[in-house]
Protein backbone atom coordinates (compact mmCIF):
# COMPACT_ATOMS: atom_id res chain seq x y z
CA UNK A 1 0.00 0.00 0.00
CA UNK A 2 1.40 3.35 -1.01
CA UNK A 3 1.88 5.95 1.70
CA UNK A 4 3.02 9.54 1.52
CA UNK A 5 6.54 9.82 2.89
CA UNK A 6 6.24 13.23 4.45
CA UNK A 7 3.01 12.33 6.22
CA UNK A 8 4.70 9.31 7.74
CA UNK A 9 8.06 10.94 8.35
CA UNK A 10 7.68 11.04 12.13
CA UNK A 11 6.57 7.39 12.08
CA UNK A 12 9.66 6.42 10.11
CA UNK A 13 11.97 8.25 12.49
CA UNK A 14 10.29 6.51 15.42
CA UNK A 15 10.67 3.14 13.71
CA UNK A 16 14.36 3.82 13.15
CA UNK A 17 14.80 4.78 16.78
CA UNK A 18 13.10 1.61 18.04
CA UNK A 19 15.13 -0.55 15.66
CA UNK A 20 18.39 1.01 16.79
CA UNK A 21 17.60 0.30 20.43
CA UNK A 22 16.67 -3.31 19.77
CA UNK A 23 19.58 -4.10 17.46
CA UNK A 24 22.64 -1.86 17.47
CA UNK A 25 24.47 -4.01 14.89
CA UNK A 26 21.83 -4.71 12.26
CA UNK A 27 21.98 -2.68 9.02
CA UNK A 28 18.67 -3.90 7.59
CA UNK A 29 16.03 -1.41 6.45
CA UNK A 30 12.28 -0.93 6.00
CA UNK A 31 10.93 0.35 2.68
CA UNK A 32 7.83 2.37 1.86
CA UNK A 33 6.59 3.46 -1.57
CA UNK A 34 5.58 7.11 -1.62
CA UNK A 35 4.13 9.64 -4.06
CA UNK A 36 5.81 13.05 -4.26
CA UNK A 37 4.69 16.12 -6.18
CA UNK A 38 7.81 18.17 -6.93
CA UNK A 39 7.68 21.94 -7.48
CA UNK A 40 9.16 23.40 -10.68
CA UNK A 41 11.91 25.31 -8.86
CA UNK A 42 14.33 24.71 -6.01
CA UNK A 43 14.53 27.39 -3.32
CA UNK A 44 17.23 28.25 -0.81
CA UNK A 45 16.82 26.00 2.21
CA UNK A 46 15.54 27.57 5.44
CA UNK A 47 18.00 25.51 7.52
CA UNK A 48 20.94 26.16 5.18
CA UNK A 49 20.54 29.29 3.01
CA UNK A 50 23.48 28.25 0.83
CA UNK A 51 21.78 24.97 -0.12
CA UNK A 52 18.97 24.61 -2.66
CA UNK A 53 16.02 22.56 -1.44
CA UNK A 54 13.33 20.71 -3.36
CA UNK A 55 9.73 21.63 -2.60
CA UNK A 56 7.31 18.72 -2.22
CA UNK A 57 3.69 18.04 -1.33
CA UNK A 58 1.30 15.11 -1.29
CA UNK A 59 -1.52 16.56 -3.42
CA UNK A 60 -2.54 19.77 -5.18
CA UNK A 61 -4.50 21.07 -2.18
CA UNK A 62 -1.52 21.01 0.18
CA UNK A 63 1.14 23.66 0.70
CA UNK A 64 4.65 23.16 -0.60
CA UNK A 65 7.14 21.95 2.02
CA UNK A 66 10.91 22.29 2.04
CA UNK A 67 12.63 18.95 1.39
CA UNK A 68 16.30 19.16 2.33
CA UNK A 69 17.23 15.60 1.35
CA UNK A 70 18.13 14.36 -2.11
CA UNK A 71 16.25 11.75 -4.13
CA UNK A 72 18.63 9.15 -5.54
CA UNK A 73 18.59 8.94 -9.36
CA UNK A 74 16.32 11.99 -9.70
CA UNK A 75 17.51 15.02 -11.66
CA UNK A 76 15.41 18.16 -11.28
CA UNK A 77 15.01 20.44 -14.30
CA UNK A 78 13.86 24.03 -13.60
CA UNK A 79 10.38 24.92 -14.81
CA UNK A 80 9.14 21.31 -14.78
CA UNK A 81 6.54 19.90 -12.36
CA UNK A 82 6.98 16.23 -11.42
CA UNK A 83 4.86 13.47 -9.96
CA UNK A 84 7.21 10.81 -8.61
CA UNK A 85 7.00 7.39 -7.08
CA UNK A 86 9.77 7.21 -4.49
CA UNK A 87 11.10 4.43 -2.31
CA UNK A 88 11.57 5.67 1.25
CA UNK A 89 14.03 3.54 3.22
CA UNK A 90 14.50 3.73 6.97
CA UNK A 91 18.08 2.76 7.87
CA UNK A 92 18.02 0.98 11.21
CA UNK A 93 21.65 1.59 12.16
CA UNK A 94 22.99 4.64 10.32
CA UNK A 95 26.54 5.80 10.88
CA UNK A 96 27.38 9.37 11.84
CA UNK A 97 27.91 10.40 8.22
CA UNK A 98 24.89 8.61 6.69
CA UNK A 99 21.20 9.60 6.86
CA UNK A 100 18.64 7.61 8.82
CA UNK A 101 16.21 7.83 5.88
CA UNK A 102 17.02 7.65 2.18
CA UNK A 103 14.84 8.41 -0.84
CA UNK A 104 15.24 6.75 -4.23
CA UNK A 105 13.34 7.35 -7.46
CA UNK A 106 11.23 4.39 -8.56
CA UNK A 107 9.29 5.99 -11.40
CA UNK A 108 8.45 9.39 -12.90
CA UNK A 109 4.67 9.11 -13.08
CA UNK A 110 4.31 12.39 -14.97
CA UNK A 111 6.14 15.61 -15.80
CA UNK A 112 4.88 18.86 -17.32
CA UNK A 113 5.91 22.47 -17.82
CA UNK A 114 4.85 24.86 -15.08
CA UNK A 115 1.88 26.80 -16.48
CA UNK A 116 0.12 28.73 -13.68
CA UNK A 117 -2.96 30.89 -14.04
CA UNK A 118 -1.67 34.50 -14.24
CA UNK A 119 -4.46 35.56 -11.86
CA UNK A 120 -2.25 34.23 -9.05
CA UNK A 121 -0.03 37.29 -9.63
CA UNK A 122 -2.90 39.73 -9.08
CA UNK A 123 -2.33 41.06 -5.57
CA UNK A 124 -0.36 43.44 -3.38
CA UNK A 125 2.91 41.89 -2.23
CA UNK A 126 5.28 42.90 0.53
CA UNK A 127 8.90 42.34 -0.45
CA UNK A 128 10.83 40.15 1.99
CA UNK A 129 14.17 40.13 0.20
CA UNK A 130 15.78 40.94 -3.12
CA UNK A 131 19.14 39.73 -4.41
CA UNK A 132 19.56 37.99 -1.02
CA UNK A 133 19.23 41.36 0.79
CA UNK A 134 16.66 41.75 3.54
CA UNK A 135 14.16 44.43 2.46
CA UNK A 136 14.04 45.76 6.03
CA UNK A 137 17.43 47.36 5.43
CA UNK A 138 15.59 50.06 3.49
CA UNK A 139 13.74 50.97 6.71
CA UNK A 140 10.64 51.60 4.60
CA UNK A 141 8.04 49.17 3.31
CA UNK A 142 8.87 47.75 -0.11
CA UNK A 143 5.82 46.63 -2.07
CA UNK A 144 4.80 45.29 -5.46
CA UNK A 145 1.23 45.66 -6.70
CA UNK A 146 0.54 43.60 -9.81
CA UNK A 147 -2.55 44.14 -11.95
CA UNK A 148 -2.80 41.40 -14.58
CA UNK A 149 -5.95 42.93 -16.11
CA UNK A 150 -4.19 46.17 -17.01
CA UNK A 151 -0.70 44.59 -17.14
CA UNK A 152 0.72 47.18 -14.78
CA UNK A 153 3.04 47.13 -11.78
CA UNK A 154 3.45 49.77 -9.08
CA UNK A 155 4.66 50.04 -5.53
CA UNK A 156 7.17 51.54 -3.13
CA UNK A 157 10.91 50.90 -3.21
CA UNK A 158 11.80 52.58 0.05
CA UNK A 159 10.71 56.19 0.38
CA UNK A 160 10.06 56.47 -3.37
CA UNK A 161 7.26 55.16 -5.58
CA UNK A 162 7.65 53.35 -8.89
CA UNK A 163 5.41 52.12 -11.70
CA UNK A 164 5.76 50.22 -14.94
CA UNK A 165 4.25 47.77 -17.40
CA UNK A 166 4.18 43.98 -17.62
CA UNK A 167 4.81 41.76 -20.62
CA UNK A 168 3.18 38.37 -20.13
CA UNK A 169 3.77 35.33 -22.31
CA UNK A 170 0.69 33.11 -22.82
CA UNK A 171 0.71 29.56 -21.46
CA UNK A 172 3.95 30.07 -19.55
CA UNK A 173 5.11 31.53 -16.24
CA UNK A 174 7.37 34.01 -18.05
CA UNK A 175 6.90 37.72 -17.40
CA UNK A 176 8.92 40.87 -17.96
CA UNK A 177 8.64 44.22 -16.18
CA UNK A 178 9.40 47.18 -18.44
CA UNK A 179 9.31 50.98 -18.63
CA UNK A 180 9.79 51.26 -14.86
CA UNK A 181 9.97 54.84 -13.61
CA UNK A 182 10.45 56.03 -10.04
CA UNK A 183 10.08 59.23 -8.05
CA UNK A 184 13.36 60.80 -7.02
CA UNK A 185 13.15 61.79 -3.37
CA UNK A 186 16.40 62.03 -1.42
CA UNK A 187 16.24 58.85 0.65
CA UNK A 188 18.53 57.31 3.24
CA UNK A 189 19.48 54.27 1.13
CA UNK A 190 19.42 55.30 -2.56
CA UNK A 191 21.80 52.51 -3.60
CA UNK A 192 19.50 49.83 -2.16
CA UNK A 193 16.50 51.37 -3.92
CA UNK A 194 18.39 51.24 -7.21
CA UNK A 195 19.31 47.60 -6.53
CA UNK A 196 15.63 46.77 -6.07
CA UNK A 197 14.66 48.41 -9.38
CA UNK A 198 17.56 46.56 -11.01
CA UNK A 199 16.23 43.28 -9.57
CA UNK A 200 12.81 44.03 -11.09
CA UNK A 201 14.48 44.59 -14.46
CA UNK A 202 16.09 41.13 -14.23
CA UNK A 203 12.85 39.23 -13.60
CA UNK A 204 11.85 36.81 -16.37
CA UNK A 205 9.53 34.34 -14.59
CA UNK A 206 7.50 33.77 -11.42
CA UNK A 207 6.50 30.96 -9.07
CA UNK A 208 3.79 30.92 -6.38
CA UNK A 209 5.15 29.30 -3.22
CA UNK A 210 2.06 29.00 -1.02
CA UNK A 211 1.37 32.58 0.16
CA UNK A 212 4.63 33.83 -1.28
CA UNK A 213 5.53 35.05 -4.75
CA UNK A 214 9.00 34.19 -6.02
CA UNK A 215 10.27 36.31 -8.90
CA UNK A 216 13.03 34.61 -10.86
CA UNK A 217 15.82 35.47 -13.23
CA UNK A 218 17.46 32.65 -15.17
CA UNK A 219 15.75 30.12 -12.83
CA UNK A 220 17.15 31.79 -9.71
CA UNK A 221 15.08 33.66 -7.12
CA UNK A 222 15.89 37.39 -7.18
CA UNK A 223 12.86 38.75 -5.29
CA UNK A 224 10.81 37.01 -2.61
CA UNK A 225 7.46 38.51 -1.61
CA UNK A 226 4.69 37.73 0.84
CA UNK A 227 1.03 38.36 0.20
CA UNK A 228 -0.19 41.38 2.14
CA UNK A 229 -3.47 41.21 4.07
Amino acid sequence: MQKIALFYLSFLFTSCSIANKSNSVSSSSDDELSNFLIAPYTINSLSNPEQKALLVKENDRDNWRYFNDSIINFEHNPGICYHLEVRTTCIESPTNDTPSITYELVNILSSSKYNPDPICLYDIWGVIEFNALNARKLQHEVTIEINTHQNTILGTNGCNHYSGLIDRFPNTNHIKFKDITSTNKACEHPDLEKQFISALDQVDAFFRLNQQLILLSDNKAVIRCKRMD
